[in-house]
């Protein structure tokens, strides 16, 4: 019988072990090796269960009469006595198992093997069952009380240790996840970034194909614009006049998208020179009046005097006017009102902007879509189907905080109002 100081040493190696364990077959090892010592044993295993299944599982295997269990044997856990352990979770102690407790029928395979004794201690930690912790000696009577309280000790430790195993598993296993899924990530990171490549590609080459001709069709409409007797003749005014405002439209649409491209290329160079916003305003509602008088719309201008000259790039400022402006004409309904503001922001004294509101009366955007309205390609569902290319938006945030400014939107079921503010020096 081992003195109470030689048993405390013997645990202390047993709970060194423990925590030295990475896996519960390296745990049920070191630890048997000097379990050993305390409890005689012919084998100790460690079984998890699966409540799901109704089963059991040997993780841990060591000993000398190991027998026919092996690692990763599986059993039935109805009818064992780690089914009893393990649900009321309370030490079991078998004397003489060939004679008794027939009840535990799996139990019959130990006695064949010789056994006489088992002792089977529930492992749990918290609310959380996890198995047993099975010995099994060829020895009738083998397991006393003292044996159980020594066993009850190390219970708590045990379970802490698996439990930690069974986390750290889990922890691997979710870097190899995530490690498959940054590979996969930068797989298909590098697949959009070669499908963006061939993207711009094919657009500088569509854009390329679009102005040459588009280029000779505007020549041609000047030059027979030009002819007396196209002028005398109304009819044929009109149709040169409807075919200009069209090649002028899709001249700006294809401006437009070479502007995109060379955002998102980094290759866009301002212009930048005193520019007066009042004045770029004007021309740009000019520009508009055809397309605001075929839908009879009120276009107002409410421009501040006297506001001082913005350092900026003329035909950028246009194109952010311009979008905004046939944004809104699209969005508005026949006989509705489009309202264009300027004035004066001075927000600190060393940082100054100016101002400039578009407001319409149109339908609004619907709420879930404002997250989106930035993005190029992406136009809001709407009652009817509106044209375009889905990039004028976008092109108005870019080019705007190309200059240093931002760009706001406002919206309800009563019309939409944009707010851009650019520097006074850019």
């Amino acid at each position: 019988m081992m003195s109470n100081q030689n048993e405390q040493e013997t645990i202390n190696r047993i709970l060194l072990a423990v925590n030295e364990s990475r896996t519960v077959e390296q745990l049920c090892k070191l630890a048997g090796e000097q379990l050993s010592f305390l409890i005689p044993f012919e084998r100790a295993s460690i079984a998890l269960c699966d409540e799901d299944e109704g089963r059991l599982r040997i993780f841990g295997l060591f000993g000398s009469g190991v027998g026919s269990l092996v690692i990763g044997a599986v059993g039935e856990l109805k009818g064992s006595v780690s089914e009893y352990a393990f649900s009321k979770r309370e030490t079991v102690i078998l004397q003489a198992i060939e004679i008794k407790n027939r009840s535990f029928i799996h139990y019959e395979d130990h006695s064949r093997e010789g056994f006489q004794s088992a002792l089977c201690v529930p492992l749990f930690w918290g609310d959380k069952s996890l198995g047993t912790l099975n010995l099994t000696s060829r020895i009738s009577s083998a397991y006393t009380s003292r044996h159980v309280e020594l066993l009850e000790e190390l219970r708590l430790p045990l379970s802490i240790a698996i439990e930690k195993i069974h986390l750290l598993d889990q922890t691997e296993q979710r870097n190899r996840e995530l490690e498959n899924l940054h590979f996969e990530n930068d797989k298909l990171i590098t697949e959009l970034k070669e499908v963006s490549k061939i993207k711009d590609a094919f657009l500088t080459t569509v854009i390329h194909e679009l102005r040459t001709p588009l280029m000779a069709i505007k020549g041609w409409v000047e030059l027979l614009a030009a002819n007396p007797a196209v002028q005398q003749n109304a009819d044929a005014k009109e149709g040169l006049e409807v075919i200009q405002n069209s090649t002028n439209a899709l001249s700006l649409q294809i401006s437009d998208l070479m502007d995109m491209s060379r955002l998102q290329m980094q290759t866009l160079k301002l212009n930048l020179q005193a520019l007066d916003i009042n004045k770029s305003i004007t021309e740009s509602a000019r520009a508009v009046r055809h397309l605001v008088n075929d839908k009879e719309l009120e276009l107002v201008l409410d421009l501040k005097e006297d506001l001082p000259e913005i350092h900026a790039d003329k035909q950028r400022v246009q194109q952010i006017l311009w979008n905004l402006l046939t944004n809104a004409i699209k969005f508005t309904s026949e006989g509705g009102k489009i309202m264009i503001r300027s004035m004066f922001a001075e927000e600190s004294e060393s940082a100054s902007r100016v101002v400039i509101e578009v407001e319409d009366t149109g339908e609004g955007i619907p709420q879930d879509f404002l997250p989106h309205i930035w993005k190029r390609f992406r136009q809001a569902e709407t009652k009817e189907q509106k044209s375009g290319l889905g990039i004028g938006l976008s092109l108005v945030k870019e080019l705007t905080e190309a200059h240093g400014g931002n760009v706001s939107v406002k919206t309800s079921d009563k019309g939409t109002t944009f707010t851009v503010y650019l520097p006074f020096n850019s």
